[in-house]
């Protein structure tokens, strides 16, 4: 029976019907805890205020047909921290508006198994804005009748800070478009210092910022293998600010990585290449032309029947798996893990919000579900920095958070994304698409006024000192080269001491470098401040010289990239014994990456297993006996200028 629409109500207590109130509001709370702590993501609210959006207007679709122009529009209200979102869907009916925010309350009916499921059927939706937050307004209109209230003080009822459970009383709706409506419905939900997200004006700004961000996080950006709505759907954002704000049109197709175009960029629009139309218009694989080359990303899709091609290395019981749940995957590689920071919200602007990323996602009923996941390789270590896949499942379960699924569901897509990352990296096909990776400043090719200008300023704000020495080599290095002239450098100003380097790349194109060591413990210098190069002081007792077999060098700008290497079967780890990079920051993470393990050798605890003048780490790999000495030139030069904060960066970045 429903109440008197002019008098309060309280939607925990009508929605159970319980004679014991008191204990039935403890239950309720009980039960909003576990559903509100299943929510942790700034964007969490953008996705069951719109999902519910989305569900209304496709199920008025599926009943009136052509005939009618699903529309949603979206207001984010910067000044009063509220998010509206207002449809011209079925509408909330008299009997269910009085029960809509109670916990595990759901009027959405499930359509057949060969049709797809609504996005949400949980229940919960409605009960996480309501007693998530501490603000509510649910307006609706089914024909003649229509209904408004809001809610105060939901989540202060949570968490202990309000002691009485909130009613929902009448309200009016401010929101003008609700006016025109013959169906629909407005949710407003206002955040503030005790939710999350805090506030909206920290998340974006702009309508077109907001446009791209319900894309990627939100049921507006429908997931689907062909990349177009699942049905004809008007959307709109708009935003209230202090000054004029501004709307955009939400394209309600979900933000693939290729179809992202930063607002500006040095290099121009982003480009990028469809690689299953490329193979199909291209058969025999023949040399790449010029214009498929540079490309920002590269792209396909895999089908529910595609997933069984052998060029995935599927075993028939995995694509079994797949296709029995109607599986299909999108892969994008980009160029360069910048890729992602370049296309964030507003590329101009630092903070902005991320709108795409690496890593794997799950999707189900053309809306993707949580976070990305890193992909867990084996092989091609660093690529997963590069690769996100998309893996929509049909009917796929979650828990009330949308975050957790089953172990097969998880263990299968990190297997099929570890896959899919193979395929782009297998045989190196990437390197004919992609662009090259941009240099240390994210810098294209200048022109050669611009460049002479450029390493000016370069050298000027980052000059190369060894103390109170200085080199021709005036800056920090910034690319692979600089680091072979600067290893070069220090051999002839006898600031590295023993190498000679007996050949070049010309010799082998795979390696870089042969050299040998061979010097006089008798004259060295141990290791110390103002000396971070020297040996071990015992070291030096032991023997009066060293003299090494001939060692294979490998130069490289980042560490990082000559773990890549390994994983792409560029380079094989057992035949390098002396690496070389200028920095080990862009990778490794406490000093370890994937399978491999940086290990300091340049503290006086440490020092000790230094076994060559200059070597600053030792790289290691699971499984193997064979070790790389390497030489980080940037934290050699650190120790040298900064002893005391040189000896932390090792303590606090490298295994030990």
């Amino acid at each position: 029976m429903s109440h008197d629409p002019n008098n309060a109500f309280n939607p925990l207590t009508v929605a159970r019907g319980h004679v014991d109130e008191i204990q039935m509001l403890e239950d309720a709370r009980h039960s909003l805890e576990n559903v509100i702590d299943s929510y942790h993501r700034n964007f969490d609210v953008f996705a069951e205020i719109i999902q519910n959006a989305v569900d209304a207007v496709h199920a008025r679709y599926l009943e009136e047909g052509e005939g009618y122009t699903p529309k949603i529009w979206v207001e984010i209200n910067q000044l009063r921290n509220e998010i509206s979102v207002c449809d011209n869907g079925i509408g909330i009916s008299e009997s269910a508006f009085e029960r809509v925010l109670a916990p595990n309350v759901s009027y959405k009916k499930k359509r057949s198994a060969a049709d797809r499921s609504f996005r949400g059927h949980k229940g919960v939706g409605l009960s996480f804005l309501a007693y998530g937050f501490n603000y509510i307004r649910v307006s609706t209109r089914v024909g003649e009748w229509s209904r408004s209230g809001e809610l105060s003080g939901g989540r202060a009822w949570i968490t202990g800070a309000q002691s009485e459970s909130p009613e929902v009383v009448p309200a009016l709706e401010p929101f003008s478009m609700f006016e025109n409506l013959s169906r629909g419905t407005v949710v407003t939900v206002r955040v503030d210092q005790t939710t999350r997200p805090k506030s909206l004006s920290h998340i974006a700004t702009t309508a077109l910022e907001w446009a791209k961000i319900l894309r990627s996080q939100t049921a507006l950006g429908m997931v689907t293998l062909n990349q177009t709505s699942l049905f004809p759907l008007a959307a709109e954002v708009s935003t209230v600010r202090r000054d004029d704000g501004g709307s955009a049109v939400v394209e309600p197709v979900f933000l693939y990585p290729h179809l992202l175009s930063p607002v500006e960029s040095e290099s121009g629009s982003n480009k990028y290449l469809d690689l299953k139309t490329y193979y199909l218009e291209n058969p025999n694989r023949p040399s790449v032309p010029n214009v498929h080359k540079r490309n920002h990303g590269i792209y396909r899709t895999w089908s529910t029947h595609e997933l069984g091609d052998s060029d995935l290395r599927l075993t028939p019981e995995e694509v079994n798996w797949l296709q029995d749940r109607n599986a299909w995957a999108y892969g994008f590689m980009a160029y360069s893990a910048d890729f992602w920071k370049e296309n964030q919200a507003d590329p101009n602007k630092a903070n902005s919000a991320t709108v795409a990323q690496s890593g794997l996602v799950f999707a189900s009923e053309a809306m993707t579900i949580g976070d990305y996941r890193e992909i867990s390789l084996n092989r091609y270590i660093g690529r997963q920095k590069q690769v996100a896949v998309v893996l929509h499942i049909d009917g796929l379960r979650t828990d009330m958070g949308r975050k957790s699924f089953e172990t097969d569901v998880v263990e299968t897509g990190q297997l099929l994304a570890r896959r899919i990352v193979e395929w782009f990296a297998r045989d190196n096909r990437h390197v004919d698409f992609l662009r090259a990776e941009r240099d240390k400043k994210g810098k294209d090719s200048l022109s050669l006024e611009d460049w002479k200008f450029e390493a000016n300023d370069w050298a000027k704000s980052n000059p190369l000192a060894w103390g109170d020495r200085s080199f021709p080599l005036a800056s920090e290095p910034r690319q692979e080269q600089d680091v072979v002239i600067l290893f070069s450098q220090l051999l002839a100003h006898e600031v590295l001491e023993g190498y000679t380097v007996l050949g070049t790349a010309e010799g082998n194109r795979q390696y870089d470098s042969l050299v040998r060591l061979s010097y006089d413990h008798t004259a060295a210098t141990p290791f110390g401040i103002g000396y971070p190069q020297g040996l071990h002081v015992e070291s030096l007792k032991e023997r009066a010289t060293t003299t090494t077999p001939i060692q294979v060098t490998e130069f490289k700008f980042d560490l990082a990239s000559i773990v890549r290497d390994f994983g792409d079967a560029r380079k094989v780890f057992n035949d390098v014994d002396l690496a070389i990079a200028w920095t080990a920051r862009g990778g490794f993470s406490d000093g370890v990456l994937g399978d491999y393990e940086l290990f300091t050798v340049s503290t006086p605890d440490t020092v000790a297993d230094r076994e060559w003048h200059g070597q600053t780490h030792q790289l290691r790999k699971s499984g193997s006996d064979h070790t790389i000495r390497v030489i980080v030139l940037e934290d050699l030069f650190q120790l040298r200028n900064d002893w005391q904060e040189g000896l932390l960066h090792q303590i606090r970045n490298y295994r030990l």
